[in-house]
């Protein structure tokens, strides 16, 4: 419930600022930028407040309700600096995941032929706390087979943290913090994901090839 309430006070707060840069004197493209900006970065902090804060605008212009520009800068210094974290952790998960395709499957063991393709397993690897800032994890492992005897190979993806308040709510309804990640975990049901076995296979058929 205390993250839903955050929320409600952060969209609130949001709208606020919006609100007083719309009936600043700036350049119209300005006003344009510096508002979509807010609303970008209030959406990574939120994401719901996207939908919640033009909910708070459209009040205030209905209502004609008016703020004292300081109280409007002293918030809007406030917002920059909680989502500051946030949205640093959005840019570089999106530069790793769609720039730099940091991203990665690393081969621990040789020794198997296309039929144990098969017979091999894909799962979670044993992660016991959320980091607190992007970076590239092993989140994902493939085995020799499904009893797990042994790793064949490490897929390394790219993780991002949910927000404070998005963890928050994700607390509430999984007991996890949750998070973002990008790189080998698409396809179908994790254990018989076919798109990694077949990675595997193309690695095994470039080294035979050699």
């Amino acid at each position: 419930m205390l993250a839903f309430i955050l929320i409600l006070i952060i969209s609130f707060a949001w709208a606020v600022v919006v609100n007083q840069i719309y009936l600043s004197n700036l350049n119209k493209i300005l006003k344009f930028v510096l508002m979509l900006a807010c609303l970008a970065i209030s959406g990574v902090s939120t994401l719901f407040s996207i939908f919640l804060t033009p909910l708070f605008l459209s009040i205030f212009q209905k209502k004609q309700i008016k703020f004292d520009k300081r109280v409007a800068f002293v918030l809007a210094v406030l917002l920059s600096a909680v989502s500051f974290i946030d949205v640093k952790n959005r840019i570089v998960y999106e530069y790793k995941c769609n720039i730099e395709k940091d991203y990665e499957i690393i081969i621990i063991d040789n020794n198997f032929t296309l039929d144990d393709l098969d017979n091999m397993c894909v799962s979670f690897s044993n992660m016991r706390d959320s980091p607190k800032f992007t970076q590239k994890l092993n989140n994902i492992n493939i085995y020799s087979d499904t009893n797990k005897t042994k790793i064949v190979a490490k897929i390394y993806n790219i993780y991002c943290p949910n927000s404070f308040i998005l963890s928050g709510i994700q607390k509430e309804i999984s007991g996890t913090e949750g998070g973002l990640f990008c790189g080998y975990t698409k396809t179908g049901l994790l254990e018989y994901n076919y798109e990694l076995k077949q990675i595997l296979k193309n690695k095994l058929i470039e080294k035979d090839s050699k």
